[in-house]
């Protein structure tokens, strides 16, 4: 039962968006570490 997909899409999608911004994150550093 839906009472607000809307809410729980937000959620989602905002937990999506903050596991992206670690990996990116993660990668980011991993590779100015091996630039040094």
């Amino acid at each position: 039962m839906w009472l607000k997909p809307k809410n729980k899409l937000n959620k989602f999608i905002s937990q999506l968006k903050l596991t992206v911004i670690k990996k990116l994150k993660l990668q980011f550093t991993l590779v100015n570490w091996l630039k040094r």
